[in-house]
């Protein structure tokens, strides 16, 4: 792990060196009240969108911060909600973040206008952020650092129409109403999917595996001609498999999903899931610890800085590149055909 995280070191450094070239960075012009906080080793807030560690993304994200924070020494404190529905409790938890006075922060944010109010304070208050996954809207952080929802969603739209019959009815399952991934995926797969497929009306599990079960049991009974079905995130993704093998229909209606985890790679094996659009989390995390450093060393970082993704089926899974992205967490492989 050591050596990978280095490799990554290095490549974060020449992606800033790229992008101060071609001018794409912030240089922060307001870092004073941070500067005093500045000694020996800083200490940097991390506040994901759930801290339960129930989701293998943010395992991963975390993974990716803590290697992060190591090599360039920094101290992190990672914190979270319960769930990614438990706005309030983040927006809480950002207010007692800003009160405990770190070098900076870096934020998932959990609602894309909810969370604007305080990182204004946290601005007001000296403290530099950068924003992770989940974006706000404002400029007030000094970076944004994920993957490019809406071509990731438009992604999943054009993968879905290669397994779909022409014309599909589709049903669209998202995440959390509000937050910046949802609004982007779901953007990005309807602008792929205007004209060639009948969209239903988009429902939200709040990012949770039984209530996505629940919705899309009542689809796939309410709906007898469904052609195809989008799940945007891990767990949705998850209760979306249990509906489909319930029902028996696996075979004729095609599930494309975003993220990973093992459940879902092996669903992919036994192809009840067509496709996965996979995100980098480690890099994420990772990326978003670094670029912190470069601010406390008023050093040039991107204000915008997308972490990819690709798309995995049952036939590249095993691929060793995608490997490397699919495995970096402590749980059996599905066995390879």
């Amino acid at each position: 792990m050591k050596q990978s995280t280095r490799m990554i070191a290095g490549l974060a450094a020449l992606v800033l060196l790229a992008m101060t070239t071609f001018g794409l960075f912030i240089l922060p012009g307001a870092l004073s009240a941070a500067e005093g906080r500045y000694q020996g080793r800083p200490k940097v807030i991390v506040l994901l969108k759930e801290n339960n560690s129930s989701m293998t993304f943010w395992k991963i994200v975390r993974d990716g911060a803590e290697s992060a924070a190591e090599d360039v020494n920094l101290d992190l404190d990672i914190r979270g909600p319960e769930n990614e529905k438990a706005v309030d409790q983040q927006i809480q938890q950002l207010s007692q973040a800003i009160r405990d006075k770190p070098a900076a922060i870096v934020l998932a944010a959990a609602d894309f206008l909810r969370l604007v109010p305080g990182v204004k304070e946290a601005v007001r208050a000296g403290i530099p952020v950068v924003t992770m996954d989940s974006f706000i809207a404002s400029d007030d952080a000094l970076s944004q650092i994920g993957t490019d929802s809406v071509d990731m969603g438009a992604s999943a739209a054009r993968s879905l129409l290669k397994f779909a019959t022409p014309q599909p009815e589709v049903a669209i399952l998202s995440h959390i109403r509000g937050s910046s991934t949802a609004r982007d995926r779901e953007k990005g797969a309807q602008n792929v999917l205007e004209g060639k497929a009948t969209v239903l009306p988009v429902v939200y599990s709040g990012a949770d595996i039984d209530t996505a079960y629940r919705l899309a049991k009542e689809i796939l009974g309410n709906r007898p001609n469904l052609g195809g079905i989008l799940a945007l995130n891990e767990p949705t993704t998850q209760g979306v498999i249990r509906a489909l093998r319930e029902s028996g229909r696996a075979d004729t209606i095609p599930l494309v999903g975003i993220d990973q985890s093992f459940e879902l790679l092996k669903a992919l094996e036994e192809g009840v899931l067509r496709s996965l659009l996979v995100q980098q989390p480690f890099n994420m995390g990772y990326l978003s610890v670094v670029s912190v450093r470069h601010l406390l060393e008023h050093k040039p970082i991107p204000r915008s800085q997308d972490t990819g993704s690709i798309e995995i089926t049952k036939e590249n899974m095993f691929l060793p590149a995608n490997e490397q992205r699919l495995f970096p967490f402590d749980e059996a492989k599905p066995l390879a055909k």
